[in-house]
């Protein structure tokens, strides 16, 4: 949303509960005065008083509501500062994290060459030689610094269609020695 835009509606909204004060803060004196003298007037007709004996005292009073009135003017004003501001904040666009779509992981992959046919616990088939794509998952622990632990071994075939087997990092290793001690290769202990 544009910036004016974004702000016009923003000080729409906080008209709602904030007005935006008409008139100077003179206007707001001097209707602050003209309200005095008038229920000075009133209330001097109302109780038989001669209220124009003390002048002093009723300039003063008339002052006193002149300044209240600008102090009021002032008020309204800052209070619909405030109000436009707030309303502004709710409309200022926030930057949304990043959605994950996975748990962070530190996963690189890794590559293993079987030289024959091989078969894995918990595989229902052998599987034919070949070079294969091994992804180790790690995720982090919940320490102050860089720790993972292992939690998924895939192993990624590749017969037309990608096809992703959980094996158990262990099984995997054991099956490569077998592996390398058949090819006639040193064997890893």
């Amino acid at each position: 949303m544009p910036n004016k835009l974004r702000r016009a509606n923003a000080t729409v909204a906080a008209q709602a509960y904030a007005p935006k004060p008409n008139g100077s803060a003179v206007t707001y004196g001097l209707v602050g005065a003209a309200l005095l003298l008038v229920a000075t007037f009133l209330a001097g007709a109302f109780f038989k008083t001669d209220i124009t004996s003390n002048p002093l005292a009723l300039l003063a009073l008339t002052v006193l509501a002149f300044v209240a009135g600008v102090v009021l003017r002032m008020w309204r004003q800052m209070e619909h500062a405030r109000a436009t501001g707030r309303e502004y904040a709710k409309r200022t666009p926030v930057a949304v994290p990043a959605a994950t779509i996975d748990v962070p992981t530190d996963c690189a992959p890794q590559w293993a060459t079987f030289a024959f046919p091989f078969v894995l616990p918990g595989l229902d088939r052998p599987h034919p030689p070949g070079t294969f794509e091994i992804s180790i998952r790690k995720e982090p622990l919940d320490v102050s610094w860089a720790a993972f632990i292992e939690t998924r071994t895939i192993l990624l075939t590749g017969n037309g269609t990608v096809e992703g087997l959980d094996v158990r990092a262990d099984d995997l290793e054991h099956a490569l020695q077998l592996d390398k001690a058949a090819s006639g290769g040193p064997v890893a202990v």
